[in-house]
């Protein structure tokens, strides 16, 4: 029991002592604390059970609990707090957030004063107002009693406020510490005033001053919460002599302490933040609306960006602050009808003051708003943009009162909620403002209209319920639940607006109008489509291209015969019908090659709808930049992907897919007159490309149709032009193309129409009573037409009758219309003047809006109001206003998706318009200067294309372009023109889009730039190598040389500069006709060009210079294909390749480096970007590769760099995925001298060059390329080896393509078989050009591997005749691909075992050789003494090349047995040599007695060059000496024979294998002549030959042998 008792005893202890003991400080704490929640309880009791202080009081609570966890007033408070809040759940104080802000300002804030003061002040106000029984039930401040403040804890000063407020603002007498003291003296009265309270004290005050009661005011502190919450406690008490002390009346005061919050400050700064979160995000929306701009971020754009933003934050600033006052003056008026707090939130008057706030708040301060701004002139405000800008302002500002109250209530800043607010009032008033703006102008587009309606309704009731939202409660979760329903409502509109445009634009084009045209249908006796056209096309269609023209006058009915004829006839009968129209109202967004588009669209991939509808694609771009003028680049470009494409590559791909459809094709081109120069430039090459395609020759036909007699300036070309430029493409094409008039005017039939047009149409039928008088009318017209050389026209008569109808001259009746007057030839108007029905509209019209008309039919198709008030100077609303009047009268088309932008509804529009101006208002000079002003508005708007033309596309650039070449006459303008030019043709250049360059060409023709044009054309055909032969190349290279010769003779005055745009495409000429050269073991090579021959000093500056005019894309253009040519240090023109001299390529390397960084910081987030990047790793990686001396680990790293940059290279299409392929051989065939790595690589990357298994241009080059490379090895592996041939450089050359060709037959035969497919496909057969050459070439080196010489010397002979054709035999060219060929048909005939003889093929060319220069020696020898001797040595060259032919001549001459022709060569060429040394003898020789005799003894002097080389000419005299032996010896004459083989050898000696066999040839002389001694002659030669280890030549075996038999 006692050890229980003991076990017992510790259990407790541990019990009690392991329970948390609560400390004294704890005590305290959790006193402090209950008074703090009972402090907070009584304020939110005061309040409505207001949960906020509830709150507070909830924490406090916590606090205990986390004291002592199983306090039990912590527990009853907890509850108390949990059901109080249930209670008042639903009660609007609960509800609604700020809901005592609605009805002004707390009064229990504290803003200025001490807060204690303010809660004084409250429990004394209270206090006062009491009605104490006592004192007769009056308040307390009237009543007239002495009395005496104490204090129970309050300090001295609040103290002795509350003193002075009770003397101040009762009648109480209150006694002050003076006056105690002379009654208690100082010590009793200090106690009594803090608080001490006898009653023998007051009894004394009362007998001293003769009172029968005495007033006692107690001032005691509660509870102060963290020094921002305080409660105090005011009572009152009587105490009467008869009573003793009565009842105390108390009042307690509290007060928020908001003194150390910056209200004003934070109100300034919340508005400016507000205004420039607003204004950043409208920005940023700008550039979220043009995708292709998102990631832009360069130096300049920064700066258009933050004065973009500057720009709206006046706006927004101008917006904000009305709305602001209006929204607070709302809420106070709103205040008259707050509910009380602990109301139910159901309640009709609590529904009804939400829904008055919600709406005053937000809609009226915007409407009212609206209706001041709308009075100023703002630029831009007038439209979607502005009106949407100016809601989501005005919107944003009207939330700035909640603002406002959430941060006095909670005292700190909702930065997440005020962005989130950004965006919802974006939607919101986006909604709002772009709804409000089509709604604000009459028009007839009831689509329009519904849009707007929807619009409004929409966004009205996002508003509601978003207002609704956030009045209740201002959080992140409710703006998220905002945003998630009303994006959906945003997102819906989007939907409706996409449709009801979709179907305002179908209803559209399916409108019909009133009058006449739209009516008839085609009248078929004025011709018959199936005889005329269909059998007229199937009847001449031949084995050849055949095109037929419609040369006819505008209305005859070219179009709806051809419609016609494709619908009844060719489409019935399986033809496949191509149909494009060349557009009169082009303006200069139009895409490129847009009648091809259309025309086959199929074919080519595209979606086509109308012209209209892709313009409207394209100009939908800077539609912001017109309404927002601040400089933000924007997107212009949606170009049709085959805008995109080289012409070859359209051209090609139409052709396949025809040629796959297996039909005939009819290719209708429309209005050839109004074709823009760079459709007409692909036109050319499509029908070139057709041409060389035989199924095409003869399955399809091309009509083109032209106007007759058009009157004034055309874009295109007249019958006369066309008949010329088709003519003149015909002279250049192999295969014969066949012109043909299918219809002229004489084949239209015009007699009787309105009679024909009444029986075949029961739309339009005249009555019987007035058909003979109109019928004869029109007959008699035209014949007298006719004679005047003049045709009437469907057009003609159905407009007339059409103005007929308008003015009632015509009536409809059941019988059908009817003439209500007479009508003779008098009353018919001229041609110009039929179109009254639209003249009629036009007169209803203020002169000053047909101006505006006329001026819009002057720019263009589509034209911007806003540009077009800014011309003319109107008020941008005044403009709208009548457009939409013009819309209503089927005038024009509103845009509708565009601001602004309208376009005219018909072209006969445009056409009335012009004949309504005919004799007043705007001529031509008019015209130019509204197109002038018109451009430089819409340039204006597009300065940043202009500034930082590397960001954008081509295609924009070229839009600009267009209209800035109206501008040419204004400097500044073609500076900036200028510059564009040059990055479009640079652009061009590097992307290999050359035959674009045509077409840029034609364009400035066609503007008048007619010497530019020439430059680029010029430019295009040195920059191609596939389309254009040497000859054309080498003719432009010399005028330009040429060219600078006069310009050095005849200087420029002083003060005057060439044209810088001139001279920098001139040096582009030149710079790529550099790059043209081939080097001399080529089989052609152009005469060389460039820096290096003196002949460009002019250039120097502008190449200096040229690098600084570039940007973006034509910067690495100008880095990768010219960045290794310079000029020297000194100055001297001087040509330097990479690789030539070490610190020079040092130097130029860190010039281009320089040059890649600046580029690749300009394209900084553009969509250049990665290609830059990509440009610039593949260039250090070339640099890199030319420093590798022979490192094997280095190498390897550049090999696997190079793959790894191709690998990162997802378009297998692009230019540059072949740069580095092709790069990536080069280096292959550098480090790798096997060639093995060099098959590898191709062979890896072959089939991904070909694009989806098609060839292309690119490939073909890069497989061309491929097998002619050659591998670099050392000399010394190329001396030990003499099974590789040598190249010019001295290298043995092992042919990476020559391996391919052996490992891989089938794939090679594949790959030429698709090589040559195509090149067929786009150049003609006999074409000189680079690559038909180089593919000769190849086809060479093919044909050699396979052993088939026969196809192997044909296709030499093949590469002579071509060069015959476009050089002429009698030039240099021929002449040395002449050599070249003979030298290597001899050299394979002796070489290759299996090649048969080609001597005689040789014999052949070689006499062509020597006939060239048999004529350029009868021009050197016309020349005069005093030439001949400036000429000095160079004039030699003439002998001794006719040496060198003659005894190549004799050689083979000498190997067919042909005695006769070999001694004739033989002497020729000795004699040559002979007249050559008396001329100029070699070092170390003299020429005495028709011989050349050494003068020293030293052999290395005398047979070899200080370079170390053998000295050709001793060895080519001694080797034709030795053919002058062979020719004695054929006739039998082997002493002499000896002789000179004996003179022969001292000019050989040297040289083991000459002299050997040479010996072996005197042995076998000697043996004839009956010498004993030559036999061992022979024996001995035969030994040191077997020593040599060397390749001999056939003819050299055959001598062996036969030096054998003698032995």
């Amino acid at each position: 029991m006692k050890y229980y008792l003991s076990f017992l005893f510790v259990i407790c202890s541990l019990i009690v002592f392991s329970a948390k003991q609560i400390t004294v400080e704890d005590s305290l704490k959790i006193e402090k604390y209950k008074n703090h929640i009972n402090t907070l309880q009584y304020i939110s009791r005061q309040n409505y059970n207001d949960e906020f202080f509830l709150v507070l009081a909830t924490q406090y609570v916590d606090s205990i609990k986390q004291i002592d966890n199983k306090n039990k007033y912590a527990a009853d408070i907890e509850k108390s707090i949990l059901l109080t809040k249930n209670t008042i759940s639903n009660n609007v104080i609960s509800k609604i957030e700020f809901f005592e802000f609605y009805s002004g300002l707390p009064q229990y804030y504290g803003f200025v004063d001490d807060a204690i003061e303010y809660a004084y002040d409250d429990a004394l106000s209270k206090l006062l107002n009491t009605r104490y029984r006592i004192l007769g039930n009056t308040p307390l401040s009237e009543a007239g009693i002495t009395s005496i403040l104490i204090r129970e804890d309050c300090d001295n000063e609040t103290f002795e406020i509350i003193n002075q407020t009770l003397i101040s603002n009762t009648n109480h007498k209150i006694l002050q510490k003076n006056d105690l003291i002379k009654i208690l003296g100082f010590q009793k009265s200090e106690e009594l005033l803090n608080g001490f309270l006898f009653e023998d004290d007051v009894k004394k005050i009362i007998d001293q001053l003769k009172l029968d009661r005495l007033g006692i005011f107690t001032a005691n502190n509660i509870d102060i919460i963290n020094n921002k919450i305080w409660l105090v406690d005011t009572d009152f008490k009587t105490y009467e002599k008869s009573q003793g002390f009565l009842e105390s009346v108390f009042a307690k005061g509290y007060t928020v302490d908001k003194r150390d919050l910056p209200l004003l400050l934070e109100l300034i700064l919340v508005l400016i933040l507000a205004i420039i979160f607003v204004s950043l995000t409208y920005g940023i929306s700008l550039i979220f609306s043009n995708r292709k701009n998102i990631l832009i971020s360069t130096a300049d754009l920064n700066k258009d960006f933050i004065f973009s933003v500057l720009n709206k934050v006046k706006y927004v600033a101008l917006y904000f602050l009305l709305p602001i006052i209006l929204s607070f003056l709302m809420i106070y008026i709103c205040s008259f009808i707050i509910p009380n707090a602990d109301v139910d939130v159901g309640e009709i008057n609590v529904t009804v003051w939400i829904l008055s706030i919600t709406i005053l708040m937000s809609f009226l301060p915007i409407i009212i708003n609206l209706f001041l701004v709308n009075r100023l002139d703002i630029d831009g405000f007038h439209t979607t943009l502005g009106y949407t800008f100016f809601a989501n302002s005005c919107l944003y500002a009207t939330y700035f009162p909640i603002f406002i109250f959430y941060f006095i209530k909670y005292e700190t800043y909702p930065f997440i909620i005020h962005i989130i607010l950004i965006f919802i009032t974006l939607l919101i008033g986006n909604l709002l403002g772009k709804s409000y703006y089509q709604y604000g102008f009459v028009t007839k587009n009831n689509y329009k209209r519904r849009q707007a309606v929807t619009g409004l309704v929409l966004g009205i009731i996002a508003l509601i319920i978003f207002n609704r939202i956030i009045i209740f409660e201002l959080s992140v979760q409710n703006l998220l639940l905002s945003f998630v329903i009303i994006a959906p409502i945003s997102l819906l509109n989007l939907v409706l607006d996409n449709y009801s445009d979709r179907l305002f634009e179908k209803k559209s084009r399916q409108s019909k109008e009133t009058q006449i045209l739209d009516k008839i249908e085609y009248v078929k006796s004025v011709m018959s489509p199936g005889e005329s056209i269909y059998k007229a096309v199937a009847n001449k269609m031949s084995d050849r291209l055949d095109i037929m023209f419609i040369n006819a006058p505008m209305g005859i009915g070219k179009t709806r015969s051809l419609n016609e004829a494709k619908v009844y006839y060719f489409e019935k009968n399986g033809w496949k019908v191509c149909y494009g129209d060349c557009d009169e109202i082009q303006d200069e967004t139009a895409v490129s090659f847009e009648p091809f588009l259309q025309a086959f669209k199929e074919e080519l991939g595209e979606s086509w709808n109308s012209r209209s509808e892709s313009t409207d694609k394209i100009t939908k771009g800077f539609i912001n930049i017109a309404t927002d003028k601040v400089g933000i680049p924007l997107e212009l470009s949606d170009i049709n992907i085959s805008s995109k494409k080289t012409m070859n590559e359209i051209s090609l791909e139409i052709m396949e897919k025809l040629t796959s459809s297996n039909k005939k094709v009819l290719f209708i081109m429309e209005d050839i007159h109004w074709i823009d120069p760079e459709t007409l430039t692909l036109l050319k090459h499509f029908i070139k490309t057709v041409n060389r395609n035989t199924y095409l020759r003869k399955n399809l036909c091309i009509i083109i149709t032209v106007r007759t007699n058009i009157k004034g300036s055309i874009r295109g070309l007249n019958f006369e032009e066309l008949n010329k430029e088709l003519i003149n493409l015909d002279d250049n094409t192999s295969n014969e193309i066949v012109l043909h008039n299918l219809l002229t005017v004489n084949s239209f039939n015009m007699v009787d129409f309105v009679k024909n047009l009444s029986i075949e149409n029961n739309k339009f039928r005249i009555a019987s009573s007035s058909m003979n008088q109109i019928n004869n009318l029109f007959n008699e017209y035209n014949e007298q037409l006719k004679s005047d050389g003049g045709k009437l026209t469907p057009l003609y008569v159905l407009k007339v009758l059409e103005s007929w109808i308008s003015d009632g001259s015509l009536k409809y009746t059941p019988d059908g219309y009817l003439l209500t007057k007479s009508v003779d030839l008098e009353s018919l108007p001229p041609d110009e003047d039929v179109d009254s029905y639209y003249h009629s509209i036009f007169d209803s019209f203020d002169p000053k809006w047909r101006r505006i008309l006329e001026s819009a039919s002057v720019i263009g198709n589509k034209f911007d109001a806003d540009i077009l008030a800014q011309v003319w100077g109107y008020e941008l609303l005044d403009v709208l206003d009548f457009l939409e009047k013009a819309v209503n009268k089927d005038l024009l088309i509103d845009v509708s998706s565009q601001d602004n932008f309208y376009e005219f509804k018909d072209k006969r529009i445009v056409s009335a318009l012009k004949s309504y101006f005919k004799d007043a208002s705007i001529k031509d000079e008019g015209e130019k200067q509204i197109v002038i002003e018109y451009n430089k508005r819409f340039l204006e708007l597009q300065s940043d294309i202009i500034k930082n033309p590397e960001k954008y596309d081509t295609e924009d650039l070229l839009k600009v372009i267009r209209r800035m070449l109206t501008l040419s006459s204004i400097e500044y303008y073609t500076n900036m023109c200028n510059k564009l030019i040059l990055d479009v043709v640079c652009r061009y250049l590097y992307s290999k889009k050359l035959g674009k360059l045509d077409a840029f060409a034609n364009l400035l023709e066609k503007k008048s730039f007619n010497e530019l044009a020439d430059l680029v054309k010029k430019l295009r055909i040195i920059a191609d190598d596939v389309n254009f032969s040497f000859s054309q190349k080498k003719k432009i290279l010399d005028d330009l040389a040429d060219e600078e010769k006069r310009k050095s003779k005849i200087p420029l005055p002083s003060g005057i500069n060439t044209d810088q745009l001139s001279n920098d495409l001139g040096l582009l000429i030149i710079l790529n006709g550099e790059l043209m050269n081939t080097n001399s073991d080529s089989i052609v090579t152009t005469t060389v060009v460039g820096f290096n021959d003196d002949k460009f000093h002019s250039f120097i500056p502008t190449l200096n210079l040229f690098p600084t005019k570039l940007n973006g894309l034509s910067l690495i253009y100008f880095i990768k294909e010219l960045g290794d040519i310079n000029l020297s240090v000194d100055d001297e023109v001087e040509l330097i390749i990479s690789g030539g001299y070490e610190e020079k390529q040092k130097s130029i390397e860190e010039g281009q480096k320089v040059m890649f960084q600046h580029t690749l910081n300009e394209l900084k987030n553009t969509k250049f970007h990665q290609l830059a990047l990509k440009e610039y790793r593949l260039w250090e990686i070339e640099k890199a590769s030319r420093k590798l001396n022979d490192s094997k680990d280095k190498i390897a790293e550049i090999f696997n760099k190079y793959k790894s940059l191709i690998n990162s290279v997802k378009n297998s299409n692009s230019k540059f995925f072949y740069d580095c392929i092709n790069s990536y051989l080069n280096f292959c065939h550098t480090n790798y001298n096997d060639g093995l790595k060099s098959n590898e690589v191709f062979k890896l990357y072959n089939d991904k060059l070909k694009v989806d298994g098609q060839t292309n241009e690119a490939w073909v080059l890069t497989f061309i390329k491929f097998i002619l490379s050659t591998c670099r090895v050392s000399k010394k592996e190329s001396n030990s080896n003499f099974k590789i041939k040598k190249d010019f450089f001295g290298y043995g050359a092992v042919r990476p393509g020559r391996l391919y060709i052996e490992q891989n037959p089938e794939d090679a035969e594949q790959n030429f078989n698709d090589a040559k497919n195509f090149l067929d496909k786009i150049l003609d057969s006999g074409s000189v050009t680079k690559a038909s050459m180089w593919f000769l070439d190849a086809k060479k080196l093919h044909y050699n591997v396979k052993k088939d010489f026969k196809n192997y010397k044909n296709s030499q002979l093949d590469y002579l005749n071509k060069l015959k054709k476009d050089f002429g035999e009698e030039s240099m060219e021929f002449n040395k691909a002449s050599i070249n060929i003979a030298n290597d048909l001899e050299w394979q005939t002796e070489y290759n075992p299996n090649c048969p003889n080609f001597f005689n093929d040789c014999i052949l060319i070689w006499k062509k050789s020597l006939d060239y220069i048999l004529s350029e020696r009868k021009d050197i020898e016309d020349i005069d003494d005093e030439m001949k001797q400036f000429l000095g040595s160079s004039f030699t060259i003439g002998h001794f090349e006719l040496a060198k032919r003659y005894q190549k001549l004799s050689n083979l001459y000498i190997k067919q047995n042909s005695l006769k022709n070999a001694s004739k060569c033989t002497l020729s060429a000795l004699d040559f040599y002979n007249k050559n040394f008396e001329i100029e003898v070699p070092n170390n020789w003299d020429f005495i007695n028709d011989e050349l005799v050494p003068i020293s003894k030293d052999t290395k002097e005398l047979f070899f060059e200080e370079s170390g080389d053998e000295r050709y000419i001793i060895i080519s005299y001694g080797k034709c000496i030795l053919n002058y032996a062979r020719c004695l010896s054929m006739q039998k004459k082997y002493g002499e024979a000896i002789t000179i083989i004996d003179k022969a050898s001292s000019y050989c000696y040297v040289f083991p294998k000459i002299y050997n066999l040479s010996q072996l040839e005197k042995g076998i002389n000697l043996i004839l002549n009956k010498s004993n001694t030559g036999k061992k002659l022979i024996k001995d030669s035969l030994l040191n030959l077997e020593k040599l280890n060397i390749k001999f030549k056939k003819s050299e075996i055959e001598l062996v042998k036969k030096a054998k038999k003698y032995i």
